[in-house]
C-alpha cells in the first residue's frame, strides 16, 4: 500500500475452501440503492486476472485493511448493524466523507464457511 497511499481502506480477494473467488470488491448505485458484489466467477486461486489495485465502492469486513493514519478519529463500524451489510455501511459511510476505498488481488484470503448475500437473499426469496 506504500505506493497507493491515497487509499484508506483496502478490501483483499477473499476465496472460498475449494478456491473460487468469493469476495472481489462491491458497487453501489446511489439512484436506486442497488449493491452488488464485482468478481469473476469463473475465477479461482490459480487463475484470478484481476488487477493488483482498484477503485471500488464497498469491501468486506472479513478481510479489510485499515489505513489508520488518513483518519482523523478511529474508524468503527455501526453498533445498529450487528451482522450483513456492516461491511457496506462502513466503506458508504467513509466514502461520503472523501476517503479512498480500494481492492486488491493480492493478498488473498481463504474464507471458511463463506456466505454469498446475493446467493442467500434469492434462495430466501424463493421461499
Amino acid at each position: 500500500m506504500q505506493a497507493h497511499r491515497e487509499i484508506a481502506i483496502l478490501g483483499t480477494a477473499v476465496y472460498d475452501t475449494s478456491g473460487q473467488l468469493c469476495f472481489a470488491g462491491g458497487k453501489f448505485t446511489p439512484h436506486n440503492g442497488a449493491i452488488w458484489e464485482e468478481k469473476d466467477t469463473s475465477a479461482t486461486l490459480s487463475t484470478s486476472k484481476y488487477m493488483a489495485y482498484h477503485k471500488t465502492d464497498w469491501v468486506s469486513a472479513c478481510s479489510m485493511v485499515l489505513n489508520f493514519p488518513h483518519f482523523s478519529t478511529c474508524p468503527y463500524f455501526d453498533p445498529d448493524y450487528f451482522l450483513y451489510y456492516e461491511d457496506f455501511d462502513f466503506c458508504r459511510r467513509y466514502a461520503t466523507q472523501g476517503y479512498e476505498i480500494y481492492f486488491s488481488d493480492r493478498p488473498r484470503v481463504i474464507h471458511q464457511n463463506f456466505v454469498n448475500h446475493q446467493s442467500q437473499s434469492r434462495s430466501q426469496n424463493r421461499a
